[in-house]
């Protein structure tokens, strides 16, 4: 494995279990895929109250973005995915392991590729993040 794996073991990971739903009216156009936990967890303990207040602004303005009739969309919390957080808590775990990181990055692109099956208009994907 690339990188500093040691003995990593992605074999425990549970199946991924986000359910790809379609939208009304032929399906979704837009995918906004995001993890609001790892938003919310600050850098300075400090300032967590002001962090969580800031990830609920988001995610509020996420849910309005997505329900213009324009957008057509769906936003997806990629930590309420099993897989997808035990896998990033494997990433972050073992820092130097790029394949660790990898394994989250193939499990999301599975998600994408779900709802792509169930909303053949789907044309945009954006990702909501942190630097």
């Amino acid at each position: 494995m690339p990188g500093d794996c040691g003995s990593l073991d992605v074999s425990t990971l549970p199946a991924s279990d986000t359910v790809a739903t379609a939208g009304a009216d032929g399906g979704y156009t837009t995918l906004v895929l995001t993890d609001f936990a790892r938003l919310s967890r600050p850098e300075d303990p400090a300032t967590a109250d002001a962090r969580t207040a800031d990830v609920a602004l988001l995610r509020a303005r996420l849910h309005a973005f997505v329900a213009r009739p324009e957008i057509h969309g769906v936003v997806v919390d990629l930590d309420q995915d099993v897989a997808i957080r035990q896998a990033n808590e494997l990433a972050d775990a073992n820092y130097d392991c790029v394949f660790a990181k990898n394994v989250v990055a193939r499990l999301i692109r599975d998600v994408v590729e779900r709802f792509r099956q169930v909303n053949p208009g789907l044309r945009y994907v954006v990702l909501v993040g942190g630097g």
